[in-house]
Order: C-alpha cells, then sequence, then structure tokens
C-alpha cells in the first residue's frame, strides 16, 4: 500500500510540473504571437518582406526589417531615458516637450543601431559563408554575390 502511494505522489508532482512548463510554452507562445500582430499592424514585417522581394535580396529585406525595429523600438525607450534624466537633472523640461524630444532622440538612435547591428550581423554571414561548406542552392537564395565564388 505504501509503495503505491509513493508511486502516486511522484506521478502527480509529474503531473503538476508538466503542467506548469505546458502553461509557460502557452504564455511564451501568446506573447511571440502578440509580437508578430503588432509587427504585422504597424506594418514592419510586410514592408521587409515585400523590400526583399522586389529586390530579389535576402539581406535587404532582413536590413529594412532591423532598421525599422530599431526606429519603432528606440522611440519609447529615448522618451523614457529624457524623462528619466529630467527627473534627475531636474531641467524642469515640460513633460509633453520631453516626450517629443526623447522620441525623436531614440527615433534616431534605434535607427543607427539598427543599421550598425544589421550590417555587423550581414557581414559576419558573409565571412562564415566564405569559410564553411554551403548548399549551392541555399547560398544563391541567400546571397546571390557569392554565386561562383566559393
Amino acid at each position: 500500500m505504501d509503495g503505491g502511494f509513493v508511486v502516486l505522489f511522484v506521478g502527480l508532482v509529474f503531473l503538476a510540473v508538466a503542467l506548469v512548463i505546458i502553461g509557460i510554452g502557452i504564455v511564451i507562445g501568446i506573447g511571440i504571437l502578440l509580437l508578430t500582430t503588432v509587427l504585422v499592424l504597424l506594418g514592419i514585417i510586410s514592408s521587409s518582406a515585400v523590400i526583399g522581394l522586389v529586390q530579389k535580396r535576402f539581406e535587404h529585406g532582413f536590413f529594412a526589417f532591423v532598421v525599422q525595429l530599431g526606429g519603432i523600438s528606440g522611440i519609447p525607450v529615448g522618451v523614457g531615458v529624457l524623462l528619466i534624466l529630467d527627473w534627475l537633472i531636474d531641467w524642469s523640461l515640460d513633460w509633453r516637450l520631453a516626450s517629443v524630444f526623447g522620441a525623436f532622440t531614440g527615433l534616431i538612435g534605434g535607427v543607427l543601431l539598427g543599421v550598425v547591428f544589421s550590417l555587423i550581423t550581414l557581414r559576419t554571414y558573409r565571412w562564415i559563408s566564405q569559410r564553411i561548406l554551403i548548399p549551392d542552392r541555399l547560398r544563391d537564395a541567400l546571397d546571390p554575390r557569392l554565386r561562383g565564388n566559393l
């Protein structure tokens, strides 16, 4: 009788852990779904896909995606940083003025960081793809300039 209780208890513990892990997975999935929905509604994913398809180069679409994402995410960061600096240093700025200047500087900073990140990522990809063996179809699809160079 005692052995059956231990098996039942261990089984219930494993079931509880599995349900918690499944719940975490559902929450992460919903978060990714909401993020994707926001990006689609803002036109970031669709415009990046159109740019990549029109230019027939994956890297152009990737570049557009990263730059747009940097600009959009830089806006709230810039506003938050300027409002916190205003509070810490006591510049006595109107919150509306601080929000406008913060959004503008955040947009510029986010776009610049997006450009830098995109260039670093694409140059790293090119460097790696020239040193390892990639199937011809995949290499040509990702970067047509490498066609015949390897």
